[in-house]
């Protein structure tokens, strides 16, 4: 006569985790994208050793971590990202028939960069403040014209500085550093730069690039729109030639043209025989009545 196994059947036993201790590291501190966090987890359970084995098993978004005693006190450090999410942690016990679920969620990122309110995609954000002035060089040629201005951005976080740089192309390729220990509030000057070369191919402007010093992740754009040059009023030149005599000299002056032109002087009522370039004219000596053009 043979013998018949023995099968033990428990009823279903009850567990319950605990997540404790949840910190953030941040790694390099240079970037959130690589802060990670530890956590405690602990399984504890209302029935008995025999129904439960005394042990668990711990999955974590589905990849088995190991194992550990009930009542136990694990330790997790520095294995998740952040940037990862939410976890999905499965404990199984006993036969397998014992198990629970739970989810733990991961604390803020830590690293300096993660306080950041300046927003990337905002090409005229209004904690930035610039002003942009243009030279004209008095004349309407271009190519001798020069912008320049100021800068100054708030949203520093405290125990931080920030760098201002000037991107050399719309793409972003490369940089040219202007300034750098930034504080909240405090004004740059950056320029003068030749208007033709900086402004973008089909663009009038080009971008200030702004960061925070050593933090690759809290940075922000402005783009300086380059104005026109003003266009000159018409002068009104004045003068004292109705009272100068035969062989004398005239002064004349010009009046009513825009700040920054400078008035140009002609023989010629088609204003193609330049004499002289300012404010005043001396004409040569005089012994017939002459007219005289500004422009």
């Amino acid at each position: 006569m043979g013998v018949l196994p023995t099968t033990t059947t428990y009823a279903q036993c009850t567990l319950t985790a605990e997540v404790t201790n949840i910190t953030c590291n941040n790694m390099t501190t240079t970037t959130t994208a690589d802060d990670k966090f530890s956590f405690t987890l602990t399984v504890n359970s209302t029935s008995s050793t025999a129904e439960t084995g005394g042990y668990v098993s711990v999955s974590i978004n589905g990849t088995n971590v190991g194992g550990q005693n009930i009542g136990e006190a694990k330790e997790f450090v520095n294995q998740y990202n952040i940037s990862g999410g939410v976890l999905n942690v499965t404990i199984t016990a006993g036969s397998g028939n014992c198990s629970t679920t739970t989810t733990i969620t991961p604390p803020q990122a830590c690293s300096p960069g993660a306080g950041c309110t300046w927003d990337p995609l905002n090409l005229n954000p209004p904690y930035v403040t610039v002003t942009v002035q243009r030279d004209c060089k008095g004349t309407s040629d271009e190519s001798d014209d020069e912008v320049s201005g100021t800068f100054s951005v708030t949203g520093i976080p405290a125990g931080y500085a920030a760098e201002l740089d000037r991107k050399l192309d719309a793409n972003g390729n490369g940089k040219e550093h202007i300034e750098g220990g930034i504080t909240n509030g405090q004004v740059v000057n950056w320029g003068p730069y030749n208007v033709n070369t900086v402004k973008y191919p089909g663009q009038n402007g080009f971008v200030l690039w702004f960061m925070l010093e050593g933090i690759t992740d809290c940075l922000g754009d402005y783009f300086v729109m380059i104005p026109n040059c003003p266009a000159c009023t018409a002068p009104t030149p004045t003068g004292t030639d109705a009272s100068i005599c035969s062989g004398e000299t005239a002064i004349l002056m010009a009046s009513g043209c825009t700040s920054g032109y400078t008035a140009t002087w002609f023989s010629n009522s088609t204003l193609t025989s330049q004499l002289e370039t300012g404010d005043s004219y001396e004409t040569p000596t005089l012994t017939t009545t002459t007219n005289y053009y500004v422009y």
